[in-house]
C-alpha cells in the first residue's frame, strides 16, 4: 500500500537505490532500480569490466532524487503517480515469453552490439594479462600504450559513425516531412479550386433556372440555330369559378332571353 512518508527512514532508505520507492510502496519502480544498480555491479564483478561503471552514479542520484521528489510532492499528486516498471520491463519480459524469435529479430541490433562490446572486452584483458606474462616490462608498456590508443581511436571513430548515421536519417526524415507538407498543400489549394469552381456552376445554374429555360431550334439542312426563351404560361384571372371570356359569352346567351321574356310579359 502506498503511504507518503517523510520521516528520517526516508532519507536512509534513499541512500540505496531504490528501498526509498519500496519503503514508500512503488514496489515496481523500486525493484526496477536495484536490477539496474546490482546487476551493472554484478557485471562489473564478473566479467572484469570497467566501462560500465559510468552506470551506477547515474542511477544512485535518480533514485535518490526520486524519492525527496516523492516526499515533497502534495498528496493528490503523490497518489496520482503511476508504479511502473522502469525501461518497459514488464512489457519486455511479456513479449520475451510470447514470441521469442519476434523479440530478438526486433532488438537483433542491440543485442548484437552488447555482445560484441562485452566480448572484445574480455578478449583484450585476457590477451593483455598474456602478453604481461610474456613480454618484459617496458614491451607490455609500449603495447599497452598502442592498445589505449586504438581503443580510442576505434570508439571515436564508431561514435562518430552513429552520429553521421542519425544525422542522415534525420535528414531524410525532414525532406520527406517537407515533400508530404507540399503534396498536401496542392492537395488542400485543388480541391478548394474545385470547390469554387462547382459552387459557381451552381450558382450560374441557378440564376439560369430563375430568368426561364433556353429552347434550341434549328434548320439542319442549312445550319442555322434559334435559340427562343420559353415564356412560362400566366395563369388568367377567374370570375368566380369560370374564366372572364366564358362568363361574357354565358351572359351575351342569356340577355335575348331576358329581353322576349320582357314583351312577352307586356
Amino acid at each position: 500500500m502506498r503511504r507518503q512518508r517523510k520521516g528520517f527512514l526516508t532519507w536512509i532508505a534513499s541512500l540505496i537505490p531504490g528501498a526509498g520507492e519500496l519503503y514508500m510502496g512503488f514496489e515496481k519502480q523500486g525493484v526496477s532500480l536495484m536490477i539496474l544498480f546490482w546487476g551493472s555491479v554484478a557485471l562489473i564483478a564478473m566479467l572484469g569490466m570497467g566501462w560500465p561503471i559510468f552506470l551506477l552514479p547515474v542511477i544512485w542520484f535518480y533514485s535518490f532524487f526520486h524519492v525527496h521528489n516523492l516526499k515533497t510532492m502534495n498528496p493528490e499528486e503523490f497518489y496520482m503517480v503511476e508504479d511502473r516498471y522502469l525501461l518497459h520491463m514488464d512489457e519486455l519480459a511479456k513479449e520475451f515469453r510470447s514470441d521469442k524469435k519476434g523479440f530478438f529479430q526486433s532488438y537483433r541490433s542491440i543485442i548484437t552490439i552488447l555482445i560484441i562490446l562485452i566480448g572484445a572486452t574480455l578478449l583484450w584483458d585476457g590477451i593483455s594479462s598474456l602478453i604481461y606474462v610474456i613480454l618484459p616490462g617496458f614491451m607490455y608498456d609500449v603495447l599497452w600504450n598502442i592498445g589505449n590508443v586504438l581503443t580510442k581511436g576505434v570508439a571515436g571513430a564508431a561514435i562518430i559513425a552513429v552520429g553521421i548515421y542519425f544525422f542522415r536519417c534525420t535528414r531524410k526524415e525532414e525532406d520527406q516531412f517537407r515533400q508530404e507538407k507540399m503534396t498536401r498543400n496542392q492537395e488542400e489549394a485543388q480541391n478548394s479550386a474545385a470547390r469554387e469552381f462547382m459552387a459557381g456552376t451552381f450558382g450560374a445554374a441557378m440564376n439560369e433556372t430563375e430568368k426561364g429555360e433556353m429552347s434550341f431550334s434549328g434548320n439542319p439542312m442549312t445550319g442555322e440555330q434559334d435559340f427562343t426563351k420559353n415564356e412560362v404560361p400566366v395563369p388568367q384571372p377567374l370570375l368566380g369559378n369560370l374564366p372572364i371570356e366564358e362568363k361574357e359569352a354565358e351572359e351575351k346567351e342569356e340577355s335575348p332571353k331576358d329581353c322576349a321574356s320582357e314583351q312577352v310579359e307586356k
